[in-house]
């Protein structure tokens, strides 16, 4: 088997309304559709992002026991769009980090699922 791409992704969520929210106006994905206990997202590229009912908050970011899967959006200025979020009470977890030709920060959302967003440049 040889994949192309993932073309899709899936969150489990406790509060699905909070999460589109949260995703819709302050992450800024568009909504395409929503169900009864579910909502997709346009994550770009012809990927979906779906948020499903049924899953646990935290009251603090879960650590990889919890949540062993990170979701990682690609952005083209990481610096811009973390400060964006920021301004929207974005809750990040430590600083950029760096690696050959990428650089990601890890965030949470309010239910305390980890998520990240990457810069890929050429060097």
């Amino acid at each position: 088997m040889q994949t192309k791409a993932i073309i899709w992704a899936g969150l489990t969520v406790e509060n699905l309304e909070k999460e589109v929210i949260f995703f819709r106006d302050v992450i800024g994905l568009s909504l395409k559709r929503q169900g009864e206990g579910w909502a997709h997202f346009d994550a770009g590229g012809g990927a979906l992002f779906e948020l499903t009912a049924g899953g646990l908050a935290a009251p603090k970011p879960k650590d990889f026991s919890r949540q062993p899967l990170v979701i990682g959006f690609l952005v083209d200025h990481l610096d811009q769009e973390v400060a964006e979020l920021k301004t929207r009470g974005v809750n990040f977890l430590g600083e950029i980090e760096s690696f050959k030709s990428q650089r990601w920060v890890t965030f949470s959302d309010p239910e305390g699922n980890l998520l990240e967003l990457k810069e890929i440049y050429k060097s």
